[in-house]
């Protein structure tokens, strides 16, 4: 996940955690890509990887271009889970 699809996460007592010794990480991409060269080459690994079949992408809709509206509103409401395609 990259962002805050479902918008910002409401503050909660991290103390609650410790109940069950769970834990709570959210790393951010900007702390291990920080130059273009370093995107640039970790977006290659990661295309490679897809192609090789190591990596699947879950298409959740597949629609035409003209459908795009259609593919926004099920965004939005968080009605797919996977890729949205649109198909030119």
């Amino acid at each position: 996940n990259f962002g805050q699809s479902s918008g910002p996460v409401a503050p909660f007592p991290v103390s609650r955690l410790a109940a069950r010794s769970n834990t709570l990480v959210r790393p951010l991409l900007f702390h291990y890509i920080r130059t273009r060269g370093e995107l640039e080459a970790m977006a290659g690994e990661t295309f490679a990887a897809l192609e090789a079949g190591v990596v699947r992408a879950t298409i959740g809709l597949r629609l035409p271009l003209r459908r795009a509206g259609e593919a926004h509103t099920a965004l939005e409401s968080r009605a797919t889970s996977g890729a949205i395609v649109l198909v030119p």
